[in-house]
């Protein structure tokens, strides 16, 4: 095998050349391949004659059969012979390739990049400390007040405070939705509750409110307009909110406040420390590369919204956006962001030598449906691993400055 190379932007051209020999030895391994995967009358498998095998499945099919067995082998060979990991499965171009002849063939890699990892203790990153109070108790009391409102029809007109049942749609060709809008809470735009005020019963209005930067017009039709009645803040409130006395439901919210202010700040202190690591880690990427990681990025985009219910269609809708908007301005700036992040764990975790314990290997593999579903979520548990790890060097690194800061 003969392979030449050539360095382009971003990315490597190779060129392979396998000779004759090789060649007609792979069709002949694949035609006894074939031979006992196919059923020809009179013969059992592998036992028919190979020129009637090559009749019986076609050239086309022994054609790519050869030439998939001849490309994998080869590729392996030359990515080992001249230490090349791609990014993604590469391009491939044939120049030639038939019995009786060499095959030659050039791919374009996406290789993956080269990196030197900079101390992530040099990260300087400040979060705000967890402050739970008194006030965002009593706020967290008084939602959950809420959750027991009761509402009773009213007559006249809608003020603040009190809830519209009613249809609204932003075009004349949408379909109508159903939502009950509690006045003063600007539950579905700024501006909102201010054009609903007054409304009645049967009234429809029609006007104009700045969502996402855009101008939109809203078509509302009011239904009913219901009073709202809130339980009293005592024992008997408490008790069906799981505490035996008030001031018990107002610990048990403190104590849960301060264990999701926690979970968030320390979600938030974790989003801040990779960012700002990143960004001390130049590398870019070839037009190939980020239009395969925005593809990859937009179909798993998509699962997460199908298990809500939603289509991308019904998302950008609500956002008032264009799919090539959002694809150009959301979505490929951070699917170009992943990518980074998911190369860097991965070089951490290969120069930590972080990999799967037993239990969790064997977890996977029994709960992978597919090789390339058990590889995701061996790829996806190391680099979780490597970012606990990073994390953790992190603080390691920062804990004199942190015990400096606090003499």
């Amino acid at each position: 095998m003969e392979t030449e190379i050539k360095e382009l932007e971003h990315q490597i051209e190779l060129k392979v050349t396998l000779p004759t020999e090789q060649v007609d030895a792979a069709i002949q391994k694949t035609l006894r391949r074939l031979s006992e995967r196919v059923n020809i009358a009179g013969f059992r498998r592998g036992k028919a004659p190979l020129g009637m095998v090559r009749t019986h499945v076609g050239e086309e099919r022994l054609r790519e059969d050869a030439l998939e067995l001849l490309v994998d082998e080869s590729l392996e060979e030359a990515y080992h012979q001249r230490d090349i990991q791609p990014l993604f499965a590469p391009k491939l171009d044939i120049e030639q390739f038939e019995q009786g002849k060499a095959l030659i063939y050039k791919v374009v890699i996406d290789p993956w990049p080269k990196l030197d990892l900079p101390d992530v203790a040099e990260v300087d990153v400040r979060v705000d400390p967890v402050r739970v109070g008194d006030e965002d108790t009593e706020k967290a009391l008084e939602r959950l007040r809420e959750s027991y409102a009761e509402y009773s029809p009213k007559e006249g007109s809608a003020g603040t405070g009190d809830a519209v049942a009613l249809h609204w749609r932003l075009s004349e060709k949408d379909p109508w939705r159903t939502d009950l809008i509690e006045l003063g809470k600007e539950a579905l735009a700024p501006g909102f509750d201010e054009k609903v005020q007054g409304i009645q019963a049967g009234e429809e209005r029609e006007f104009v409110l700045p969502v996402q930067e855009q101008e939109m017009t809203f078509f509302v039709q009011a239904m009913e307009i219901k009073g709202k009645h809130l339980p009293e803040l005592d024992d008997s409130l408490a008790q069906k909110l799981g505490a035996d006395t008030l001031g018990g439901l107002k610990e048990k919210i403190r104590t849960e406040l301060l264990t999701e202010s926690q979970r968030r700040h320390d979600q938030k202190l974790r989003d801040e420390i990779m960012l700002h690591y990143l960004e001390r880690i130049p590398v870019t990427f070839s037009a190939h590369a980020e239009q395969r990681a925005l593809d990859s990025y937009v179909e798993s985009f998509e699962e997460r919204l199908a298990k809500s219910g939603r289509t991308l269609e019904n998302f950008l809708r609500d956002l008032n956006l264009t799919e090539e908007d959002w694809r150009e301005k959301i979505a490929r700036p951070q699917a170009v962001q992943l990518l980074k992040e998911q190369i860097v764990l991965d070089l951490f975790a290969d120069r930590k030598q972080i990999a799967a314990d037993e239990n969790e290997t064997a977890k996977i593999q029994r709960e992978g449906k597919s090789p390339s579903d058990r590889r995701s979520a061996y790829n996806a548990l190391r680099r979780t691993k490597a970012l606990d790890l990073l994390i953790e060097e992190w603080n390691n690194g920062r804990q004199p400055v942190n015990e400096q800061e606090e003499n």
